[in-house]
């Protein structure tokens, strides 16, 4: 199954203190780690500031700038252009698990390609459902974006807003794949390093 990828790097990284797009993880930045959890993607795209992305991938940056994960999913996605694969896949790069999701939200859109489901979405063990972690249609992320932009635009504007009408099949997960890196005790529960020092 074709699919393009959109990885989101392009957070404030408030609560962290230091960009977590470079945060290390088991010898990697977060950034690359997500990168190659997408790795079976036709294109992928990372979104965020200049030089965080590795070599190889599309690149584009909000507009405006940490204009938040809606603006930063319409970038990615205007960057794909018109000829995106039927699905996207669309990751945080702080969710260093994530490529444990990957291969099985791939096999559950399989069955959904003629039917009226237009996200496959990651869920914890407590139902919560992580849209930074998910596979939405092309097709229906056009008519959300487009409706969006002519209702105010995105800047600000949460995920689950924009894509909250679509149909939704969930896969559940362990919680660990979930888990996102916002603050330090986060990082030091996945072991997660920041300048070559563990974070402390």
């Amino acid at each position: 199954m074709q699919f393009d990828a959109v990885v989101l790097a392009g957070g404030r990284s408030s609560r962290m203190g230091v960009a977590k797009s470079g945060l290390v993880f088991e010898g990697r930045p977060l950034v690359e780690v997500a990168v190659a959890a997408a790795r079976g993607a036709r294109r992928t795209v990372v979104v965020g500031p200049s030089g965080v992305a590795p070599a190889a991938v599309l690149t584009a940056r909000e507009d405006p700038p940490w204009g938040g994960p809606a603006a930063a999913l319409g970038a990615g996605f205007d960057r794909l252009a018109e000829t995106a694969a039927e699905w996207v896949l669309v990751l945080a790069c702080d969710l260093p698990r994530a490529e444990h999701a990957v291969d099985a939200l791939l096999a559950a859109a399989r069955p959904h390609t003629s039917s009226p489901v237009d996200a496959i979405v990651a869920v914890d063990g407590r139902g919560r459902r992580q849209p930074l972690l998910a596979l939405y249609r092309a097709d229906a992320l056009v008519r959300a974006v487009a409706s969006a932009r002519s209702d105010g635009g995105l800047e600000g504007l949460p995920l689950r807003r924009l894509v909250g009408s679509f149909a939704t099949a969930e896969v559940v997960v362990d919680d660990a794949v979930c888990a996102d890196v916002d603050t330090p005790a986060q990082a030091r529960a996945f072991g997660i390093e920041v300048g070559g020092a563990a974070v402390i």
